[in-house]
């Protein structure tokens, strides 16, 4: 994999994930099957895609830095609240007042981690 083509695909997966997102809460309940079953595939596809691109990073890395680990860690963790939060938000009872603002919030240290950690990763390599 080339390093454009790992830097243009996490990114163009990761605006889907959004702009899917946004458009999803702005159609309101209950949800759109379509559009909540593509958010999902999608937002898989930027774990799987950004998964398999950083690992072959790591192994063609010279050196690996604590902070490409610290990075790697708070992307991960941003991943799993993302995935916890989207599956407790399309349930029928609704628990959005506590798990929306974080499920708003979490893509943020998820993607600028990934960055950092990526661009590190290819400065290295």
């Amino acid at each position: 994999m080339s390093n454009t083509f790992i830097i243009v695909g996490v990114l163009l997966l990761f605006v889907s994930v959004i702009i899917t997102g946004i458009w999803l809460t702005r159609l309101g309940r209950p949800l759109n099957t379509i559009l909540f079953n593509l958010h999902k595939l999608v937002s898989v596809g930027f774990a799987v895609f950004s998964f398999f691109s950083i690992r072959t990073l790591l192994r063609n890395a010279d050196t690996i830095g604590g902070t490409v680990i610290a990075m790697l860690v708070i992307a991960v963790v941003s991943l799993i609240v993302l995935f916890v939060t989207g599956g407790f938000l399309s349930a029928k009872e609704p628990v959005r007042t506590i798990l929306l603002p974080i499920h708003f919030l979490a893509p943020f240290p998820a993607v600028v981690c990934t960055a950092i950690a990526i661009f590190a990763l290819i400065k290295n390599g």
